[in-house]
């Protein structure tokens, strides 16, 4: 049987190689985007012009999609804050069989939340595949997958989040 430290390297190096797939698929998103648009690929069914119409109290879609995203990034934060310190906190006050039990559960509910949060954070992405599907507007999808990278490094696994001690 592997020590729990042992396993713990294992979980958090296969945690930096999917948080990295993860936040590369942004980047494709982008290049498979900026090909569509550079070889006129594509034929988009709106012109850009229509994320500038009015749409609630004189916003246009323009905002309306941008500070939904910062909205929704800023709210994906400060919850993995939260859940993050309270899972640590639990885990001062829980008592465990042994340390490989206590280990496993952390791991499995550390992966959990940071995958959930990964994907809130991936909805801003591909609500920017969305406006630039139905637009061709590159600016406005980079910008959102600005948006959505922030979110990705702010919950990067590192060392000091992975180890609850």
């Amino acid at each position: 049987m592997q020590s729990s430290s042992s396993e713990d390297a294992k979980a958090f190096n296969t945690l930096k190689i999917l948080w990295f797939t993860m936040l590369n698929a942004l980047f494709v998103y982008g290049a498979i985007c900026y090909f569509l648009m550079a070889y006129t690929a594509y034929k988009p069914r709106y012109t850009p012009k229509v994320l500038h119409t009015p749409v609630f109290l004189g916003l246009t879609w323009l905002t309306v999609i941008y500070a939904l995203s910062v909205t929704v990034l800023a709210i994906g934060m400060l919850h993995f804050n939260r859940v993050y310190k309270a899972l640590v906190a639990s885990m001062k006050t829980q008592t465990f069989e042994s340390e490989e039990a206590a280990s496993a559960f952390f791991r499995k509910v550390y992966t959990t939340q940071m995958f959930v949060h990964l994907a809130i954070f991936d909805a801003v992405a591909i609500v920017g595949l969305v406006v630039f599907m139905l637009t061709l507007d590159f600016s406005t999808l980079v910008n959102l997958l600005i948006i959505a990278s922030v979110g990705f490094f702010f919950v990067m696994p590192s060392q000091a989040k992975f180890a609850y001690r």
